[in-house]
């Protein structure tokens, strides 16, 4: 569309287009006389409101074009006869091609750089006008919120009418998973022993990431320790408060595990040990696969038959 502009002087004549937005009827007045009309059904002209798109003066001198304000143009061109349907045609394209908007550029980056693509469109935008960005993650990233000139986790730039600046902030996923093995069945009143594998396969580090491990009741004098640990992992001392064990890995790089053994005292009594343990990621790294973040294993105790001798 051509520019909204605002020109009054009683001293002069003027050629105007007026559009009425809920019929679409663009309005053409040589001074306050009506001249015609005619359907603008292609949207050509969507001005604000029914908007003054260009005036034209019968005064002498070269084409003028004014800012008067920002999105608003003041469009002043020379005729010195009636107006026809040509002139009328002629001074718009003339003030279309001639009038450059003032637009406003926006300077759009991603953090982490390699995390994401984020752009805004248009970029730049018109005085005025709106611009929306979207922000898309990199393989082994997710996408967390924006910052600067937008907040939260979508970003619309409206009614723009100075430079702009967003980032699109980016966080490495992790996928933190456990892998626990026991003893398919042990005599009761004899040891029992647990191994926890917990690995972060990546692609982000996981620091942080907590694990618990709630030890079946039947199961008594638990303990807890750490054991190997691999691809820079370091594993925290694990907490036991009765049958509650937890701990976590302060140090969890991608391609890293962390290996902890828990033991105990089987019951006496027949049962079957359900035993599960779950690893979480820290708060703020997103967990890529939610369904490895937990392992059981069931460890049947059979009678314990006492042998007595018989004189």
């Amino acid at each position: 569309m051509c520019w909204k502009g605002s020109f009054v002087n009683d001293r002069f004549s003027f050629v105007t287009f007026t559009r009425d937005a809920s019929t679409n009827i663009i309005s053409v007045y040589v001074g306050t006389t009506p001249a015609g009309t005619y359907k603008d059904d292609a949207g050509d002209y969507v001005p604000s409101a029914q908007d003054v798109i260009f005036m034209m003066d019968n005064t002498t001198g070269p084409a003028n074009i004014v800012e008067a304000s920002p999105g608003t143009v003041t469009y002043i061109a020379l005729i010195d006869t009636p107006a026809t349907p040509g002139d009328i045609a002629g001074l718009q394209a003339q003030a279309c091609a001639s009038v450059v908007a003032q637009t406003f550029p926006i300077t759009v980056s991603a953090s982490p750089a390699g995390g994401g693509v984020a752009s805004c469109s248009p970029n730049p935008v018109l005085s005025g006008d709106d611009s929306i960005c979207t922000a898309t993650p990199n393989p082994g990233f997710a996408f967390v919120n924006w910052s600067g000139d937008c907040s939260g986790t979508t970003c619309t730039l409206s009614n723009v009418t100075s430079a702009k600046s967003v980032t699109a902030n980016f966080v490495g996923t992790a996928d933190v998973q456990v892998s626990k093995t026991g003893p398919a069945n042990v005599t009761g009143g004899n040891p029992v022993v647990y191994t926890l594998v917990f690995t972060n396969t990546g692609p982000g580090a996981a620091d942080g990431a907590v694990w618990s491990d709630p030890v079946p009741a039947e199961i008594s004098s638990v303990s807890a320790s750490c054991g190997a640990v691999t691809g820079g992992a370091v594993c925290g001392s694990p907490t036991v408060a009765g049958n509650s064990v937890t701990g976590a890995i302060p140090t969890f790089p991608s391609k890293s595990s962390v290996t902890v053994t828990i033991s105990g005292v089987s019951p006496l009594q027949t049962t079957t040990l359900v035993n599960t343990a779950t690893i979480d990621p820290p708060a703020g790294v997103p967990d890529s696969d939610t369904t490895n973040n937990s392992s059981t294993a069931s460890t049947s105790t059979p009678v314990h038959l006492q042998s007595f001798e018989v004189d």
